[in-house]
């Protein structure tokens, strides 16, 4: 009875878990729409000035330069931001786990040698009590 309840409870697990959302899909997907966004917010700008207000074309189009190269430094920056600190992170982390194991390590030498020392006194300990009560 009991094996067939674990071979019932076993049949219905899921070994295999399904993944959620890929994070990376999520973030191109946020980059392709705000790129969109902000190029059709560009055009919408450009025609207005253009056509409305009857900017020269020369200078719309050398505002909408500068504008590009500033938006494409920041982001450059900001990029660059995020790389250093996820290296950052990676470093800490790394170290950190190193760390914990050289401490592990000395740890349980300490304790090895500990017990090395401490069984023999509990050996000759007990022998000597029996001894005793015989």
């Amino acid at each position: 009875m009991h094996n067939g309840d674990l071979r019932a409870r076993l049949a219905t697990t899921d070994y295999y878990p399904r993944k959620g959302p890929q994070r990376p899909l999520h973030i191109l997907v946020v980059v392709v729409v705000v790129v969109v966004v902000v190029v059709v917010v560009v055009v919408v700008v450009v025609v207005l000035l253009v056509v409305v207000i009857k900017v020269e074309v020369v200078v719309v189009v050398d505002v909408v330069v500068v504008v590009v190269v500033v938006v494409v430094v920041v982001v450059v920056v900001v990029v660059v931001i995020v790389v250093v600190v996820v290296i950052v992170v990676v470093v800490v982390v790394v170290v950190v786990v190193v760390v914990v194991h050289v401490l592990v390590a000395v740890a349980v030498t300490v304790l090895l040698a500990l017990l090395k020392v401490a069984v023999p006194i509990k050996v000759v300990v007990i022998v000597v009590d029996m001894n005793a009560v015989q």
